[in-house]
């Protein structure tokens, strides 16, 4: 979609993204991991993150969970930046 379109592009250095807000995959990665090869994935739930990494070995992967990162987590929402930390993983995997 365009800025014809009624869409802004706020992110001339990413084309397609919407600004601050629109994270890649490798924006909240944590430095450290990726050194060692981990690649994030996404962010799940704690309750789905096992059934996750066990579907990532299944297909060859190492995987793993990190707690997200408070600084990673909604700054104009309370509620939001606490269900972010305390109820959501964020999924990492690697070739085995």
């Amino acid at each position: 979609m365009s800025e014809a379109d009624g869409f802004e592009n706020r992110d001339s250095t990413r084309p397609g993204r919407a600004g601050k807000g629109a994270n890649t995959p490798d924006d909240d990665a944590d430095p450290q991991l990726v050194a060692q090869g981990w690649e994030r994935r996404f962010v799940t739930d704690g309750q789905r993150g096992s059934e996750v990494i066990d579907l990532y070995r299944q297909l060859g992967f190492e995987a793993r969970l990190e707690p997200l990162q408070p600084e990673g987590a909604a700054e104009d929402c309370a509620d939001c930046r606490l269900v972010q930390i305390l109820h959501l993983a964020m999924v990492y995997t690697r070739r085995a």
